[in-house]
């Protein structure tokens, strides 16, 4: 599928547990109003996850380069900064965001490339 790229702002961020697993969202929009939402990875599973073991630093992988995609030393700072985004085109909330990239700098992360490295 074609993939495309365009910017968005980060209007908002949250960090939360839900049913044992952490996870991290990046809230965007974009300029013609239309908002998306970056995230949702499995970051930390809890104890209650017994069948499962937390390999790799999941959740400090993708905070880390969320912030430095956004060129922010803070993760309060990253609030109403623009940054890029690669996504495969489709209707409403078919379209995919597969990367968030730097709004300068070609500097990408791609969370399931970046996560297949690190579970391997």
């Amino acid at each position: 599928m074609e993939t495309r790229i365009r910017n968005a702002i980060i209007e908002n961020i949250s960090l939360r547990i839900s049913d044992g697993v952490l996870t991290v969202w990046l809230h965007l929009k974009y300029g013609d109003k239309t908002e998306q939402s970056f995230g949702g990875y499995a970051l930390y599973l809890s104890k209650v996850y017994k069948h499962h073991t937390n390999k790799g630093d999941l959740a400090g992988h993708f905070i880390y380069r969320c912030m430095e995609i956004a060129d922010v030393e803070n993760w309060k700072d990253i609030k109403g900064k623009s940054i890029r985004i690669e996504y495969e085109e489709g209707v409403g909330f078919e379209r995919k965001i597969l990367a968030i990239g730097h709004i300068i700098e070609n500097d990408w992360f791609n969370p399931s490339e970046d996560f297949g490295r690190i579970l391997k």
